[in-house]
């Protein structure tokens, strides 16, 4: 049997990318280490997230600033790009397929002008068509590769770009952002428009929602707050909305109840998912029985 000779080699690519804040406040040529330091951890954050959508985190990437401007604020950062190559000794061919470090700008760049072009406004319908997404906005459309769109919906990506983008251009005095690589078309961003580079609180989802009954044993109540009462399933202490406007009646005609009196009710119980995770909601909708307290132990007697 023929055995192939294979050989593991690091290759790196490196591309420029330019960074430069214009202002009143720059006027000295420095900018305070408060606005600087999300623009630092945003780009670098930008293509961490993006070689990690892309490369799927099996190659490497690192941005490095090589040097600072005169005049306004400008960072010079260079992408690096390493990959292993799995070279055959029989054919000399090089196994790629990667996106390598000018790559990764081209994508990013597209989705910056991706979001300008939405101006922090959703899209209203996408359209997939082959490995191009259509987007329809206000009667206009634009289409955009599907890297580019995968990239646009990361939140950690869009989460870094606002560092970059957003939370400089406003501060005090900083009045522009000029974005500039090789082979790029420099991107020009105003203060006005930083809004359109934030990360907005998505949509939620409903994921459940159902109506049980419960036992509950009563913990702490509460007439305030939209009527949040803590209850004990068996299990855990949960924080529940009583709508059950009778119930609450009786309670304020003085109706007894103590803390370990049983309640059951007709519960519905929400689940969603929101921009900051899982959300449960509880609220009673019915208290069915109201079971005092046990006084005393309750035997069964055998004859």
């Amino acid at each position: 049997m023929l055995q192939q000779n294979v050989s593991i080699s690091k290759m790196s690519h490196k591309a420029h990318l330019s960074l430069t804040y214009s202002g009143s406040a720059l006027d000295t040529g420095k900018m305070d280490v408060r606005d600087l330091a999300p623009a630092l951890m945003g780009i670098g954050g930008v293509f961490s997230a993006a070689n990690a959508i892309l490369n799927h985190n099996q190659e490497h990437v690192s941005v490095q600033v090589t040097s600072t401007k005169h005049g306004s604020f400008g960072i010079d950062f260079d992408i690096i790009h390493t990959t292993n190559q799995i070279v055959s000794l029989l054919n000399s061919g090089a196994v790629t397929a990667s996106v390598n470090a000018a790559g990764l700008i081209g994508i990013v760049w597209g989705v910056i002008e991706f979001l300008k072009w939405l101006k922090g406004n959703k899209p209203e319908k996408i359209e997939p068509q082959g490995q191009n997404i259509t987007v329809h906005l206000h009667q206009q459309t634009i289409q955009v590769s599907l890297e580019i769109f995968k990239l646009f919906q990361d939140l950690e990506l869009r989460n870094a770009i606002a560092k970059t983008i957003a939370e400089p251009l406003q501060r005090e005095g900083i009045e522009s952002l000029h974005i500039e690589s090789p082979k790029q078309p420099t991107i020009s961003i105003k203060k006005a428009e930083a809004h359109w580079f934030e990360v907005k609180q998505q949509d939620e989802e409903t994921l459940v929602d159902i109506t049980t009954t419960k036992a509950f044993t009563m913990v702490a109540i509460s007439f305030k707050e939209e009527n949040k009462w803590r209850l004990y399933d068996g299990i855990s202490i949960i924080s529940v909305s009583i709508t059950d406007t009778e119930f609450l009646q009786r309670i304020d005609q003085g109706q007894p109840f103590s803390k370990n009196d049983i309640l059951v009710c007709d519960v519905r119980t929400i689940q969603k998912r929101t921009s900051e995770g899982l959300k449960t909601e509880y609220i009673v909708l019915k208290v069915k029985e109201h079971k005092p307290a046990a006084r005393q132990l309750a035997f069964s007697i055998e004859e």
